[in-house]
């Protein structure tokens, strides 16, 4: 199969961050190997000068003089749709949940130095200002860290991310990872010198954003950000408790709310977020299942997803889907949200034709329920190299997996629902999918009928209504009824 170009590999990862209407939206366009924009009607609207452009979102687009490896490139720019700059290169650009945290380049001392933070929707700019800021959930306050000499260590605050306004100081030496501020609440830890080796971190408080703590039973301690109004608790286990659960990690897990009341008593080896809407993945015993906020079981810990690393958690994509490597049977097995089995397949096995052992996956369901099942061969001289990779479309109806179509293709292109989120990749976008079929790309429909032919090099998947292309090692964008609308000269 052709290498998959960078351009696709970067609309791949930036596709769900186009936000405009359809009448505003820009595209990126290449010319003499530089990028710029166009509009819906193929009309340059930000001449090309970048080495790469990003898709824009909210009227925002992060842009760059260079390009690395890999699509990594240090020297970019914060770019609104009229082409004025929100932030100049040199200048290192992530976005966030709500904005974008960056550093300049610092001439002086040869190296990016502080960093600051821009506010997507209130359109406050931090200057630089702290060594490190982070946006987890879009919540009112961000986190901001800072050396501290005395303490020998970072230390931890939060600010408004309208304003700059500090409203905790920094003087938290711990974090949960990932955990910050959301739904107007504040997961931290305040004991400064924690030096107690015996246990799994100091104890953690829950405050709100004025500052009030919320106090859970004695020896329970808030462990996850505020969802919907409930956060998984932690408690450490006794050591009588941890002889009996050898699968542990010296805690007990449960589900609590913010008024300090207890859900789910802290008995399970491990909890951790299932999805964004409610459901969280257990761990009792080596097994794992699926619960609702409330504590009802909806997929008793049945399943061995063991990677001999962090607890293992099931994880639900935005459709409502799962698709668990379990390790009892040896398969991945597709699970809808109410815990149904819906479809299978083994880890591998010998093809019988060929003599190869061929392995098999299954790629998470999108919105309208087709998903994709692969297999593949592993070279044996390349280990890594993986040959052969082939794809069938099935589709989710009536709570079954049925196959739509007996075609098998060589390759798609996965739209990834956010960089945010660890979810699996979704194959359609706007009801087509671009599909690789004898080493040329063409789109289907959510039916497998061929909607536009196989006559590309490469191919992305359509959004707001064009896709680009590329034959020949030339660019193009071309609408759903395959007229091209622009074409790199």
């Amino acid at each position: 199969m052709k290498q998959i170009a960078a351009w696709m590999i970067l609309l791949a990862v930036l596709l769900p961050a186009l936000a405009l209407s359809e009448d505003g939206a820009l595209y990126p366009i290449r010319e003499r190997g530089l990028w710029g924009y166009m509009n819906r009607q193929g009309n340059v609207v930000i001449a090309p000068q970048w080495a790469y452009a990003g898709l824009f979102r909210d009227g925002l687009a992060v842009v760059g003089v260079d390009w690395h490896e890999g699509g990594y490139s240090e020297e970019c720019a914060l770019l609104r749709s009229d082409g004025t700059m929100v932030l100049t290169p040199p200048c290192m650009v992530i976005e966030t949940r709500g904005g974008f945290r960056y550093c300049p380049w610092d001439e002086e001392q040869q190296q990016y130095g502080k960093m600051g933070f821009f506010d997507r929707e209130s359109g406050f700019l931090l200057p630089p200002t702290y060594d490190s800021v982070w946006d987890f959930y879009g919540g009112e306050l961000i986190t901001v860290a800072d050396w501290s000499e005395e303490l020998n260590t970072h230390v931890y605050g939060f600010i408004r991310r309208d304003t700059g306004e500090v409203v905790f100081p920094l003087q938290y030496t711990c974090l949960v990872d990932g955990v910050g501020c959301s739904e107007g609440y504040v997961l931290a830890a305040n004991e400064i010198n924690f030096q107690d080796q015996n246990c799994w971190g100091p104890d953690y408080h829950l405050y709100t954003v004025d500052g009030e703590e919320i106090i859970f039973p004695e020896g329970v301690m808030p462990w996850s950000p505020v969802r919907n109004g409930v956060l998984i608790l932690e408690r450490f286990r006794t050591a009588e408790e941890e002889e009996s659960h050898p699968s542990g990690w010296g805690q007990g897990y449960g589900l609590g709310s913010v008024d300090g009341t207890v859900i789910v008593k802290p008995e399970y080896d491990y909890i951790d977020y299932a999805n964004e809407d409610g459901l969280y993945s257990i761990w009792l015993d080596g097994l794992c299942g699926v619960m609702d906020e409330e504590g009802n079981v909806i997929v008793p810990p049945a399943y061995d997803i063991s990677t001999g690393g962090p607890p293992p958690v099931i994880v639900f994509n935005g459709n409502g889907f799962a698709v668990v490597d379990d390790q009892n049977t040896r398969h991945h097995i597709l699970l809808d949200r109410e815990g149904r089995e819906l479809f299978s397949v083994p880890f591998g096995q010998t093809d019988e034709g060929t003599g190869e052992y061929r392995y098999f996956g299954i790629l998470s369901p999108a919105e309208n329920g087709c998903f994709w099942v692969y297999s593949y061969t592993v070279n044996k001289e390349e280990r890594y190299r993986r040959e052969n990779k082939r794809y069938t479309l099935m589709k989710v109806v009536d709570g079954r997996a049925v196959p739509v179509t007996d075609a098998v293709y060589e390759g798609v292109i996965p739209f990834i629902e956010g960089v945010e989120y660890e979810q699996l990749c979704e194959g359609f976008s706007e009801g087509l999918q671009a599909v690789q079929k004898n080493g040329a790309w063409g789109f289907i429909d959510e039916n497998g009928a061929e909607i536009l032919p196989f006559a590309w090099d490469a191919a992305s998947n359509f959004y707001q209504g064009l896709a680009l292309v590329e034959k020949d090692g030339k660019l193009c964008y071309i609408d759903r009824g395959g007229a091209v609308v622009w074409r790199e000269e």
